[in-house]
């Protein structure tokens, strides 16, 4: 009996001795436990604040990106208005140099159109004078080709006289001489028919010294006539006032479109932590058992020698 309850005895001293090692055991398992389980605390934290500041970086990016989109399209705009006034100002520009232009093309053809005109008057001037001249011109020829003719007449009437005298003069020195009869009647016939050749000479000479008169005045009508037309021709030409310009049209405006009004991207979604929170493991359930097993043979171990001693 005293076997059997040293046998109970270390039997029950192994099991505590088991129990003891299996606590020791325990226990690291869960203080290995509880170290994963603050690693993973930690880790979720920082997985938590990770989150955290991609939310803050892209909510920033979409701002930034927005009011920068929103900027470019106002900046878009002003260029799109500063370009359209730009080109609106040198259209008007370029329109008040056109008609700059036209009011002093305008103004050189009426210029022009006035010198002409007081040039036409000069030529008319001048024509009028030419043919004043040439009047004068022709009268001084005539009355010069009249003075010609005249003196031609009274030499000729001169020399007529002194032909006539003559004439008597040798009829007389004949009828002097004392011819009678026949000798005298011839020798004044052959003086009178030397004084009748002498006439019908003068007489040729003085037709065609109005013949040459009748050319020299013809003459003097051409070269009036020639000049006449050469004043004529030296003319101008009447003017005549040509048509004005016609006024420029204004050059056409472009149509001004502004680009598009910015539209805010949508707001990006936020990240949302997916991970599951660890679930703390813990051996203290096993532990308790292992112990009241223990506790409950230790229970028996007595109660065996209890019975042992008791039977003695």
């Amino acid at each position: 009996m005293a076997a059997a309850w040293i046998g109970l005895g270390l039997s029950g001293i192994s099991s505590i001795f088991g129990i003891a090692g299996q606590n020791q055991q325990n226990k690291a398992q869960q203080d290995y436990y509880d170290k994963l389980y603050k690693q993973q605390q930690k880790q979720n934290r920082i997985n938590e604040r990770q989150i955290n500041r991609d939310n803050k970086y892209n909510n920033t990016l979409w701002q930034f990106e927005n009011s920068q989109g929103q900027r470019q399209t106002d900046w878009a705009k002003q260029d799109a208005r500063t370009q359209y006034n730009n080109l609106v100002a040198q259209n008007r520009y370029a329109d008040s140099i056109d008609k700059a232009q036209w009011d002093y093309s305008n103004k050189m053809l009426t210029f022009d159109y006035n010198n002409q005109v007081r040039q036409y008057a000069k030529s008319e001037q001048n024509y009028k004078k030419q043919l004043s001249f040439n009047n004068l011109a022709a009268a001084q020829a005539y009355e010069s080709e009249q003075n010609a003719r005249m003196e031609i007449s009274i030499a000729d009437s001169f020399q007529r006289l002194d032909l006539a005298i003559d004439q008597l003069q040798d009829a007389g020195a004949v009828k002097a001489r004392g011819a009678a009869g026949r000798s005298v009647q011839k020798a004044v016939q052959t003086t009178l028919a030397a004084y009748g050749r002498n006439m019908a000479k003068m007489d040729e000479s003085l037709k065609s010294a109005d013949r040459q008169h009748a050319l020299n005045l013809r003459s003097i009508d051409l070269k009036k006539l020639e000049a006449d037309l050469a004043a004529d021709a030296a003319r101008l030409l009447k003017p005549m006032m040509p048509p004005q310009m016609p006024p420029p049209q204004a050059r056409p405006l472009p149509e001004l479109n502004l680009p598009m009004d910015w539209v805010k991207t949508p707001k990006p979604p936020k990240r949302i932590s997916t991970q599951v929170a660890p679930v703390r493991q813990t051996t203290g359930g096993g532990g308790f058992t292992t112990a009241s097993s223990a506790l409950a043979g230790l229970g028996s171990i007595a109660t065996g020698a209890y019975n042992i001693y008791s039977k003695k």
